[in-house]
């Protein structure tokens, strides 16, 4: 008998995966995928730390050619500087953004936080690794010259274009490329607030969009690696500087739901100033070149008079947080922050929105802790802990992430007793904003573009799905004025088209068993309900067939011509979404749902 050595199996044709060559090369048997993914995980929290450093010595370095300091404290050795440096500085440095933007980032725009919530969607959509290394160099100059943004959103979508780079290299399932995602976003979160449990939080609440156990463990891996290079480096040392901070009563929480209130009322303000200022941008429509100039302009300006809203404002922050700030200077700051990000943010300069909403909160903290003092100084605690609360709340608000903010606040302060005040403001912005905005900032800016990433990951998958994927295609196409007495039997609906061939209706099988009067036409017995198109979502298609109570719809190629594409029915409508839920299932347990990628 010949053994078995000498007859392997026949090959399919298809080479093998990157994950299933890495699995032959380690030697390890199949069903250890956990542990390749849990190494991997660690090795990229790494890599994304050291990503980190270098985004933040990048910043550094363009500040000292611009500022003459690297110091984030930089406001302070602006008093130094001729006004027309401070101007051109923020100007020059758009300038040469929105070269970058013109010429060599193929979307005209930064990336940060939005773009890994579509590349995680599952739109298809890919973080480019080049396209990834040129945004965070944009993200840097900007951020290096004063633009009044966040250094954490370019972070976080740099350790997801590693993570990226990675599973698109090994071919990995899509399932596994989204943990990989995860993985690098809490990296990054971790090495840029030295806060891992937060970063954990942050890539499972708004990246991944769910605590399984699968992808639990390797992201953990990943921030507490992550964090390790951060710390090696910097130090262990907090984000901001915190002293312990004192709740006056028990009956300060009532302040709290205010303070919740008006951070609800901050975090709407400020997307709408977003909004405002992206229609006037639009409204001008200035070249790509000098849009960014523009935004640099107009903070240079502002910052003659507060230097304090340059770039992340973590030191003006940290003067909020530790009451060295008078209430005027408080609201003033409020103010000026939010309209000068909105600003740099409509004008497409690089950086997120975390360090802005942390600052603005603080401010508003801050002004309402001064009030509360007044007001109640029997009861009222110190200024610094309202900023704290305020910080949390409005940031929690704007990114739409409420479990990672109270986690990141609780990591700096370490203090019980404010992160239970902490909570009170957050759930009470929380659900304000979310009645207000229905979702976060990223949301608003996916919105923008067309893109709808809310609710559960089955929602999405059902939302994106095109009528075009579940519709027959090999259909009957009948004329209107074609007599009835010319059908034969059939068992399926037929579309109904004009003589101009557009469509008109639907017959239903059932009306050529109808007993009709002579001369009677199929345009006379079409039913004419809605036409789908075929980009319309299966949303819609269900929607309809709940309305209307048919058993079939008309689809046409677009609404305009009403050329006949096909029929689809309730049953396919069903089957297709039924299929989209059990996939939204098994990726929530870790499990393939599609081939690799």
């Amino acid at each position: 008998m010949t053994e078995e050595k000498d007859n392997p199996p026949a090959r399919t044709g298809r080479p093998p995966s990157g994950w299933a060559r890495l699995r032959a090369r380690l030697g390890l048997a199949l069903g250890t995928d956990f542990i390749i993914l849990a190494i991997m995980a660690a090795i990229l929290g790494v890599a994304v730390g050291f990503a980190a450093i270098a985004f933040r010595l990048g910043i550094a370095a363009v500040q000292t050619l611009g500022f003459g300091s690297p110091d984030e404290a930089v406001f302070l050795d602006l008093s130094h500087l001729p006004w027309w440096q401070i101007v051109l500085v923020p100007t020059a440095g758009g300038l040469l953004v929105g070269l970058i933007l013109q010429f060599v980032l193929k979307h005209h725009r930064v990336h940060a936080v939005p773009e890994v919530m579509e590349a995680t969607a599952g739109r298809g959509r890919r973080l480019g690794f080049w396209e990834g290394l040129t945004s965070a160099v944009a993200a840097a100059v900007s951020l290096g010259v004063g633009a009044s943004t966040g250094r954490e959103g370019p972070i976080v979508h740099l350790g997801a274009t590693i993570a990226s780079w990675l599973g698109y290299t090994l071919h990995l399932s899509r399932n596994l490329v989204r943990t990989l995602l995860g993985c690098g976003v809490a990296a990054a979160v971790a090495a840029s607030f030295n806060a891992p449990i937060a970063g954990v939080f942050f890539a499972l609440e708004v990246i991944i969009g769910h605590y399984a156990i699968n992808a639990f463990a390797p992201i953990v891996l990943a921030a507490v690696a992550g964090t390790v290079v951060s710390r090696s480096y910097f130090g262990n040392f907090p984000a901001f500087v915190v002293t312990e901070y004192e709740l006056g009563s028990f009956w300060e929480f009532p302040a709290f739901i205010v303070l919740g209130v008006l951070a609800a009322i901050v975090t709407v303000l400020f997307v709408r100033a977003w909004q405002a200022a992206m229609k006037a941008f639009d409204r001008v429509n200035p070249p790509m070149v000098v849009r960014p100039a523009i935004g640099g302009a107009i903070v240079g300006l502002l910052a003659l008079q507060f230097p304090q809203i340059l770039s992340v404002g973590y030191a003006a922050t940290d003067a909020a947080l530790t009451e060295g700030l008078t209430i005027q200077v408080l609201v003033a700051l409020l103010v000026l922050k939010t309209g000068a990000t909105a600003v740099c943010l409509a004008a497409r300069f690089g950086g997120g929105v975390f360090s802005p909403s942390l600052f603005i909160g603080a401010m508003l903290g801050g002004a309402f802790g001064f009030a509360m003092m007044a007001l109640f100084p029997d009861v009222a605690g110190s200024t610094g802990a309202y900023a704290v609360v305020g910080m949390g709340a409005v940031a929690s608000a704007v990114l739409g992430a409420p479990i990672s903010t109270t986690l990141i606040v609780f990591e700096l302060t370490g203090d019980y007793q404010i992160t239970i005040a902490l909570m009170v403001a957050v759930a009470v912005a929380a659900i304000l904003t979310r009645q207000l905005l229905r979702g976060s900032f990223f949301h608003m800016q996916l919105l923008r573009r067309g893109l709808d990433v809310r609710g559960t990951r089955g929602e999405q998958l059902v939302r994106w799905a095109r009528v075009s994927q579940a519709m027959q295609t090999d259909v009957e196409i009948l004329t209107a004025a074609t007599p009835m007495a010319d059908l034969a039997h059939s068992h399926h609906p037929a579309l109904v088209c004009d003589a101009g061939g557009a469509v008109i209706g639907l017959l239903d099988p059932e009306a050529r068993d109808t007993h009709v009067e002579e001369g009677t036409t199929v345009g006379d017995m079409a039913q004419r309900p809605k036409v789908l198109t075929q980009r319309d979502g299966l949303e819609r298609a269900l929607t309809l067939f709940q309305e209307t109570d048919l058993d079939a719809l008309p689809v046409v190629t677009d609404a305009q011509s009403r050329q006949p594409a096909g029929i689809l029915t309730e049953r396919e409508a069903l089957r297709a979404y039924n299929r989209l839920l059990i996939e939204a299932r098994l990726e929530e347990q870790g499990r393939p749902s599609r081939p690799p990628i």
